[in-house]
């Protein structure tokens, strides 16, 4: 059979050059799949964009909004409260939050890159950050590597992005150890999926010294740890995660800090209910542990800002200080969440005085891209109550969060 030929005899017989490009319009396509087979250059062209560069590892884009205000009844820095947790609780008014922007392709067969850039605005002051980049393997089965700058795994809530928060604000141990904005650091990090029956990886990590807990004297000192997690099924509805972690490193004294960490979460989902009805119960411990606690000059008027942040960390965590957090979140239907939570750092699980506060937040989505909430919050000792309201949404392709 011919692979080209012309229409029926009531239509005009094409000249010798309209022939020639109907037969290479019938041919090319078909000869490129083959030479495609063959491995040929023909092949990676005709994937290719006009630049060259092959349009199957295009970047999915996306981004997050979050805006919101805030009612506080005392000013934090007239409360007894450490400089973190001061800073963040912060103050009355309306906010912009925080926008994100998300990059995320496979470079090429062997690797993935991803980058999140946030943008702040704060007391008429604008910042941009590279709040994660980083390159994964993916040609090692079972194992993979990461390097770049992310949030470490120490527990459950440390790895997430604001949007992601299950309530509007961070857990107080969590703020109180490590600061406001979490354990994020350049690191690289192995992740090995242990062959076992059940779900079980473990994850380790060496970073740098990028926050206030692990700044040493020197400057050149590394953090080490991981975290090592489970999940097992209790039934068809029922999921359970145990997870421990563990990161440390020598800090401002010179001596070496130890940040230990233990959680679980408990997640009911009924498979034939589970776009209207679920239940999460989570909890995370934290304890810190210095291998001295001697007293360190305060940096003077010259000193970076990091160093103070340092310094102060040293004052605001001595050894032996602990705390946990504990949620209940439950969906009420296809948009309604209610949840409440009880964070404390101190008394009575460690050293020092203690800070503890009791949540309630009540949330509707729209869609799964759009939020609005409303948060209560009272912190006992300082006798301060917390109103929070947030619109959160986001937009475009978005990496999936672990379970």
């Amino acid at each position: 059979m011919p692979i080209c030929r012309t229409g029926g005899a009531s239509r005009p017989r094409p000249g010798p050059l309209h022939l020639a490009i109907l037969c290479a319009i019938a041919v090319l396509p078909r000869l490129a799949a083959a030479q495609d087979a063959a491995g040929s250059p023909l092949g990676i062209m005709d994937r290719s964009s006009g630049l060259g560069m092959s349009r199957e590892y295009n970047p999915a884009m996306g981004g997050s909004l979050i805006i919101g205000g805030e009612y506080l009844s005392r000013k934090a820095t007239r409360m007894s409260l450490p400089a973190a947790v001061q800073q963040g609780l912060g103050e009355t008014g309306l906010h912009f939050n925080e926008a994100e922007i998300s990059v995320s392709a496979a470079v090429d067969p062997y690797f993935r890159a991803d980058l999140i850039v946030a943008f702040a605005y704060d007391h008429g002051a604008f910042s941009t950050d590279i709040e994660e980049g980083y390159v994964t393997t993916l040609f090692i089965r079972g194992f993979t590597i990461r390097a770049g700058k992310f949030y470490l795994p120490f527990g459950r809530h440390n790895t997430l992005h604001t949007h992601a928060f299950p309530f509007i604000d961070a857990p107080l141990p969590l703020v109180h150890v490590f600061g406001p904005e979490g354990l994020n650091m350049m690191a690289v990090e192995g992740s090995w999926l242990v062959p076992l029956p059940w779900f079980v990886e473990l994850t380790f990590d060496v970073g740098s010294h990028d926050n206030p807990l692990f700044r040493s004297p020197e400057g050149h000192d590394l953090v080490y740890g991981g975290r090592l997690r489970t999940l097992a099924d209790l039934d068809d509805d029922t999921t359970l995660e145990i997870g421990g972690s563990y990161f440390g490193g020598k800090d401002l004294a010179g001596g070496w800090t130890h940040a230990y960490g233990a959680d679980m979460t408990l997640r009911w989902r009924p498979a034939r209910r589970e776009m209207y009805h679920q239940l999460v119960w989570q909890t995370e411990y934290v304890r810190v542990s210095r291998q001295n606690d001697h007293a360190v000059p305060q940096p003077g008027v010259g000193a970076s800002t990091d160093e103070q942040a340092a310094w102060q960390a040293l004052q605001d965590v001595p050894g032996g200080s602990a705390g946990l957090y504990s949620y209940l979140a439950g969906q009420l239907g296809r948009r309604w969440w209610l949840g409440v939570r009880y964070d404390a750092f101190g008394f009575p699980w460690g050293r020092g005085d203690g800070h503890h506060r009791v949540t309630g937040i009540l949330t509707f989505l729209t869609t799964e891209f759009a939020a609005l909430r409303v948060q209560y919050g009272y912190l006992f000792g300082s006798d301060a109550h917390q109103v929070l309201l947030q619109a959160n949404f986001v937009i475009g392709a978005h990496p999936a969060h672990a379970y």
